[in-house]
């Protein structure tokens, strides 16, 4: 498949589906440097396409690119993708002077991670663990990276758990790993071991909950959930979870689905998705007049926002 448009791009004046098309599989394969090269053609060709823009900022950062040169692509990047370039323009914005580049490498990592780029972010934890070779959490993140990288990460995980083996984030992503493999009863253990290390952390709640889900126990899972909310009750990201589940597993949707859909609205009227998941919980339960006016509602908001057309 990517010998053709490789073929096309060397020939000069590709298409720009033909240059996304290699782009990805050059990155699937874990060829960065050439996918690098593509994309700074396609940027060069095409200055004006936002899509070549962020990806080429994508790229750079994760090749080791001075953070604050990228900010102008960054933001020419938002017309593609505006949250991850926002979220990655505001951690390069809101990065430390004063502490040391390990340190910065790792913090950009986890953003490019939350942004599905994990290519990026394993090349930036790879430079991260060189500099710092000490840092359980740096060794614990470039784990997980290699294995959404298509590798295993087994090592890495093994020698952050060593540096640090009471950190409740490093068993937490290894409590995600055994998920990953098909091992939920590991996950488990890890997972509520960093929820006694951590009890004020609603996150932790929820990956035990969908742990708990993966294994078939859906009455403790929501359970869980709603421990999640009542650790944090204005996190918006918990209480989303808290309404796919119900919704999804048609469990408990009016005793604690409709009321976390309700509290996300007063969090953020604005947002589109919140009006969506109300109007879906609602047509769960056969109530479809005012489902649609809250799927209209999501509609008046964001006029493409999909979910909603969908319901």
């Amino acid at each position: 498949a990517l010998a053709p448009w490789l073929d096309e791009i060397h020939q000069g004046r590709p298409s720009e589906i033909t240059v996304r098309q290699a782009v990805g599989l050059l990155r699937e394969e874990g060829r960065f440097g050439e996918a690098l090269q593509v994309v700074e053609d396609w940027q060069q060709a095409r200055p004006e396409s936002a899509e070549a823009a962020y990806t080429w900022a994508v790229l750079r950062l994760g090749a080791g690119e001075e953070p604050a040169n990228l900010l102008d692509s960054l933001h020419t990047g938002r017309g593609y993708s505006p949250q991850a370039a926002d979220a990655l323009t505001a951690a390069i914005q809101a990065l430390p002077a004063e502490r040391d580049p390990a340190y910065q490498k790792m913090r950009l990592a986890r953003v490019l991670a939350s942004c599905d780029e994990w290519d990026a972010a394993r090349r930036l934890l790879e430079q991260a663990v060189e500099l710092e070779g000490a840092s359980a959490e740096a060794w614990a993140l470039l784990g997980e990276a290699i294995f959404q990288t298509g590798g295993d990460g087994w090592d890495a995980f093994e020698r952050a758990q060593a540096l640090n083996p009471t950190s409740a984030e490093i068993k937490v992503l290894l409590g995600l790993r055994y998920r990953q493999s098909g091992q939920p009863e590991i996950a488990l253990g890890y997972l509520q071991e960093a929820a006694r290390l951590q009890p004020y952390e609603g996150r932790w709640q929820v990956e035990i909950a969908e742990t708990l889900a993966d294994l078939g126990r859906i009455s403790s899972a929501l359970e869980h959930y709603t421990q999640a909310v009542a650790i944090a009750p204005r996190d918006a990201e918990i209480a989303k979870s808290l309404v796919a589940f119900a919704g999804n597993t048609s469990v408990g949707i009016q005793t604690v689905g409709i009321p976390a859909a309700r509290n996300l609205i007063l969090l953020d009227e604005q947002d589109p998705e919140s009006q969506d998941l109300m109007g879906w919980l609602l047509m769960k339960l056969g109530d479809t007049t005012s489902a649609e006016r809250f799927f209209h509602q999501a509609l008046r908001l964001q006029s493409d926002y999909l979910p909603a057309h969908y319901h």
